[in-house]
């Protein structure tokens, strides 16, 4: 073989391996650059994680408040001491306000509705209260229980009393208020007489 057949062998080998030299560190930066986004992405990633951990433990331990208050305000709510604010006499109630539409201190024999209303405090669990009306002669002339679930402290119910003109008698009513059981307020009205018209006598009429 001559010298320059060795020569031009030689030189293609240095070629060749420059070019595999060349290759192997493109693969060699490729692989550095790749790992240097790897770690930058995982350093992103725990980052990301810890602030959502870090979130995710606010979230529970505001969780954990409201529900720690909410259980303090249903035990307060339950200790409340149920009691009556007051009782009105009614002949209904105004549908915008949800209130009586007037107060009555008396009430015409002739009417056929008087309302009874009651505003009432009571702890948040089921009740029954009881209603009695007594006329003037202290004879009951109604007594109904009801059944009360309030879903807050403050309640109001209202219950009918349907006025027979022709079995009731007029003068002063009482209405006794009982919650489980126990005698919580009282209140009287005055139940006028109708006002009867009497045709005028024949014998008027003809003078």
């Amino acid at each position: 073989m001559t010298k320059t057949k060795l020569t031009i062998i030689f030189l293609t080998v240095v070629a060749c391996l420059l070019i595999v030299i060349g290759w192997l560190g493109y693969l060699q930066r490729k692989a550095v650059a790749e790992t240097t986004k790897l770690k930058t992405d995982l350093q992103k990633a725990k980052s990301e994680l810890f602030r959502v951990t870090e979130a995710r433990d606010k979230l529970l331990e505001h969780a954990a408040q409201l529900t720690l208050e909410n259980k303090l305000q249903k035990e307060s709510d339950e200790a409340i001491d149920s009691e009556l604010y007051g009782i009105v006499f009614t002949t209904g109630w105004n549908e915008s306000k949800i209130v009586p539409k007037n107060d009555l201190k008396e009430i015409s024999i002739n009417e056929k509705l008087l309302y009874v209303f009651c505003k009432w405090r009571l702890s948040l669990r089921e009740h029954t209260y009881t209603i009695k009306i007594f006329d003037e002669s202290k004879q009951i002339i109604f007594e109904k229980k009801y059944d009360l679930k309030p879903t807050e402290p403050t309640w109001n119910t209202w219950r009918p009393y349907y006025i027979n003109k022709y079995l009731d008698k007029p003068g002063r009513w009482t209405v006794e208020i009982y919650l489980d059981g126990r005698k919580v307020g009282e209140k009287s009205i005055n139940v006028l007489p109708g006002v009867t018209i009497v045709p005028p006598n024949s014998n008027e009429l003809a003078k």
